[in-house]
């Protein structure tokens, strides 16, 4: 298990897209980004399989990619947190880490979801 979260106050956006690219195979990694703004992206990573989760400022739970039309709820795949904690998320949520690297590039210059991708909130009523 790789995690590359704070233990680094300043890293290039370089290093950070080596990293999720390193993990391959069975290996797990997890990376928490901290914007200038207050906002956090969290990538959890699998191979070549990653769940992005964004938080704005504040106590907010976050936004996670909205899963297609027909996606597949019932498969898991597996993850793990940065603490270590096994998190399996439907296959509907997780998305390909080419993807994940783009979600990365835009919050890394703007600190906010990326336009092109769709999120839903974790609030209930929430758009």
């Amino acid at each position: 298990m790789h995690i590359f979260r704070e233990t680094k106050p300043e890293f290039t956006l370089s290093e950070a897209i080596n990293y999720l690219s390193s993990i391959s195979g069975d290996e797990y990694g997890c990376i928490w980004l901290r914007h200038e703004n207050g906002t956090q992206l969290a990538i959890m990573i699998n191979g070549q399989r990653a769940y992005p989760h964004f938080f704005p400022s504040g106590d907010h739970p976050g936004w996670q990619i909205a899963a297609k039309e027909g996606a597949d709820w019932d498969t898991l795949v597996k993850f793990r947190a940065d603490n270590g904690e096994p998190t399996p998320m439907p296959l509907a949520l997780v998305l390909p880490i080419e993807r994940t690297v783009e979600i990365l590039r835009h919050f890394w210059e703007h600190g906010k979801r990326t336009p092109g991708e769709h999120w839903t909130s974790l609030v209930a009523g929430e758009p």
